[in-house]
């Protein structure tokens, strides 16, 4: 690992103004710094120009490795192409996965978000003994964020829920100061609506606000997942179930990977990701601050303890 410090990693994610980008945003700066590994982070600003302008850039800057982090191929197959070109060693993160293995020069940490939808789905359907109506307001930017709903929580539905409804409104990121009048309306024209499901935490509050304009709080459960929801769980606020997955601990998985190929190491084929359901039963205790470490949430050590070990590196802990 000392042969690596002082080399640089480049980043490219979707948006930075998705919280849960934020959250790896701090795994990577805290794997870099336990690595001694120089990182840039270049925000795409959930558009398909502003990934290749991030992606020219980081080419530019002639980096050991490049992270993408939920970027589709779509979005810029020139650049995908001119990072293969280049001969950089490539870590394909948090987005639809690809037939291809790892290799030498690309590796991958699969996006799961689709599995996110599938529990919030299994969850809903249970706790409504197979009668719910649910509400799904859906981020409409992103095929990791779509995904949630059309791979995850509608075809559960579909398939394990047939005296279930499901109402579908989209709204794109930079239109989420729409939600409020949107959720109102939503469930003015469908009262028999009993589960709200915001696929984001950002769009958790602002959801929230319209469901009090329509006068449901006292109807509707909140359903999510994403973000520290299970706060709200913990007050007793819309939400009562968070589906979790640690994007910390994903973002030291997308680091490894970029280390294990510039260090000639075999990379992970099959990055395995913890998930859990909070709901009242489970969440007191919990406590966290934006940035911090959250895997004690899943019973592991902490993932400084983790890839330390991994990576032959002293750590405090």
């Amino acid at each position: 690992m000392a042969s690596l410090k002082g080399e640089s990693i480049w980043v490219v994610v979707i948006g930075e103004s998705i919280p849960v980008v934020q959250e790896g945003d701090a795994g990577l700066q805290a794997a870099a710094t336990l690595a001694g590994i120089n990182l840039h982070i270049c925000d795409a600003q959930l558009t398909p120009s502003g990934a290749a302008a991030c992606i020219s850039q980081a080419i530019d800057s002639h980096p050991n490795a490049i992270i993408t982090n939920a970027i589709p191929i779509s979005y810029d197959q020139p650049g995908f192409s001119a990072i293969e070109s280049a001969g950089i060693p490539l870590v394909y993160a948090n987005s639809p996965a690809l037939a291809a293995k790892g290799t030498d020069k690309v590796a991958f940490v699969p996006d799961s978000t689709n599995f996110a939808g599938t529990l919030e789905a299994d969850w809903t359907i249970a706790d409504s003994g197979g009668k719910a109506h649910a509400l799904v307001m859906e981020d409409t930017d992103a095929p990791i964020t779509t995904q949630i709903l059309t791979k995850g929580f509608a075809p559960q539905f579909k398939q394990h829920c047939p005296d279930c409804t499901l109402k579908v409104v989209g709204v794109e990121t930079t239109q989420f100061a729409n939600l409020p009048p949107l959720t109102s309306t939503a469930l003015a024209e469908n009262p028999n609506v009993d589960y709200v499901v915001p696929t984001l935490d950002a769009m958790t509050q602002l959801t929230l606000q319209g469901v009090t304009t329509a006068g449901a709080v006292s109807r509707v459960k909140g359903v999510t997942g994403s973000g520290p929801a299970w706060q709200m769980i913990q007050a007793k606020n819309f939400i009562v179930a968070d589906v979790e997955s640690s994007q910390y601990l994903i973002a030291w998985l997308e680091f490894d990977q970029a280390l294990r190929m510039l260090l000639h190491a075999p990379v992970v084929q099959n990055e395995d990701q913890p998930w859990r359901i909070f709901t009242a039963k489970n969440v007191d205790g919990v406590t966290l601050r934006s940035g911090d470490d959250d895997l004690y949430m899943y019973g592991l050590p902490t993932a400084e303890t983790i890839f330390g070990r991994l990576w032959h590196v002293k750590t405090a802990s």
